[in-house]
């Protein structure tokens, strides 16, 4: 579990870092706004990427007996 929490957080400072990056190279004017949100979904899809990946793992039909005991 702290192998993955590691990793998470790994991707989730370099991803930070490439998206600082690129918005530095990027010219003020129009194109920046459209810019700024990409890196926005980018680093929103970085974080959400390993629960998204485990949503397929969940035992929907069990998810019951969870609450009853």
């Amino acid at each position: 579990m702290i192998v993955f929490l590691r990793s998470w957080c790994e991707q989730i400072i370099i991803s930070i870092f490439i998206s600082m990056i690129v918005e530095m190279f990027v010219p003020a004017g129009n194109i920046k706004k459209y810019v700024k949100v990409v890196v926005g979904v980018y680093i929103m899809f970085v974080i959400l990427n390993p629960i998204i990946s485990n949503i397929g793992n969940i035992d929907f039909e069990n998810i019951g007996s969870l609450f009853l005991n």
